[in-house]
């Protein structure tokens, strides 16, 4: 079973690809779009194929001979929204037009989207990378059903492991302790990358129908659950303390948070963006100078505060539990942690930086693109 991870270079695909690698009958192939991203798992050991899935005429060479997909691809979202969107929509549409025939596509979407309220919180959003994802799921099952491809929607909620930042937040709490927890009876959001794992391993094997899951721990890991196991990797027996939520959005909240999307949509068009850089130019001198001063004291503030643990709770442990379409098939994730492959190995410094994966070379002649058009994007390229 050959699987391919698209994202392979962000925290979820690395950790996901080191794994799959010590799975028995499972052949990986991480895809990242450069050398540069690939670094760290060719530094571990992993051949990685390099390209750009977004370019239809790379796709066959970079997913053609793999029997899944497991797409955890994600472009910056600030910067252009509009041309995240479309960048998603071909990346998604591709996997389904030049993916190996009767392959298995499965997109990783989100638990944002769902909106990321807190317990109290009585007026819900969702955020736009919650935005975004519920849109690719949509944009990932027309593509499946188009091209005949099974296609799994797995939502993810706080993703922990070896490679994760929450982990590794998690694990400097329970040395600081101690830790503040409004509620440790609360079911947390949380799958462990062990937990993912075993997800596609079911998919694999034809025990999982199509469809869209809530993926977290099974059974949900309450968060006294989640920072004991931790504190058991570290040795250390956690601490708490109580602490107290907000009582929910107010008005205030509700306008502040219209605004800031409004901004944000306005700052993603290009016109926009270009008025906006006029009217600061016939500003008073004054006040672009204090403008700028107040963006850079409060992008200071935030940077300094990541230096340093607060005494204010995780935002993670504010969250409301959410899901209701979980996998039962899935192996209990206290189990799955017990068992050595599912945990990272260690770094064997004398396999490190094999050669690249060769490209898949073999064309369907469903699939291939006309010679034409091939030779056009030749001489574009060119």
């Amino acid at each position: 079973m050959r699987i391919a991870v698209l994202g392979a270079n962000g925290q979820v695909g690395a950790e996901l690809c080191l794994l799959l690698a010590r799975q028995e009958k499972i052949d990986v192939v991480p895809v990242c779009r450069s050398r540069m991203g690939s670094a760290f798992l060719r530094s571990q050991g992993m051949a990685c194929r390099h390209g750009d899935v977004v370019d239809a005429g790379q796709v066959p060479g970079l997913i053609g001979d793999c029997d899944i997909v497991a797409n955890l691809a994600l472009v910056g979202l600030e910067q252009n929204y509009r041309e995240s969107m479309a960048i998603h929509d071909r990346l998604i549409r591709h996997v389904g037009q030049f993916g190996k025939q009767e392959g298995i596509h499965i997109y990783f979407s989100t638990m944002s989207v769902y909106g990321d309220a807190q317990v109290n919180q009585r007026i819900v959003f969702r955020n736009l990378y919650g935005r975004e994802k519920y849109r690719c799921e949509n944009v990932a099952r027309t593509a499946g059903a188009k091209y005949g491809r099974e296609t799994f929607i797995f939502r993810l909620g706080h993703v922990c492991g070896e490679l994760q930042g929450i982990t590794r937040e998690i694990r400097q709490r329970i040395a600081q302790g101690p830790i503040p927890v409004p509620d440790l009876e609360r079911a947390s959001n949380t799958v462990y990358v062990a937990s993912i794992l075993d997800a596609i391993l079911k998919v694999a094997a034809g025990t999982v129908a199509p469809g869209t899951y809530d993926l977290m721990n099974r059974p949900q890991w309450t968060w006294k659950e989640v920072f004991e196991y931790e504190g058991r990797v570290l040795g250390i027996t956690p601490t708490f303390t109580a602490c107290e939520e907000s009582t929910g959005t107010t008005v205030k909240d509700l306008f502040s948070r219209s605004a800031r999307q409004g901004l944000m949509a306005a700052a993603s068009n290009p016109l926009a963006r270009k008025a906006g850089s006029r009217l600061m130019a016939l500003l008073p001198s004054e006040w672009h100078s204090r403008l700028k001063a107040r963006y850079s004291t409060r992008a200071a503030g935030a940077e300094i505060g990541k230096l340093s643990l607060k005494q204010e709770p995780m935002e993670a442990v504010l969250r409301r539990p959410v899901g209701s379409s979980f996998l039962d098939v899935l192996t209990a994730t206290a189990d799955l942690l017990g068992q050595p492959e599912f945990h990272l190995p260690d770094h064997d410094r004398a396999v490190a930086w094999p050669p690249d994966l060769p490209l898949f070379e073999e064309r369907s002649p469903a699939y291939a693109l006309p010679r034409n058009e091939v030779q056009e994007r030749e001489v574009t390229h060119a």
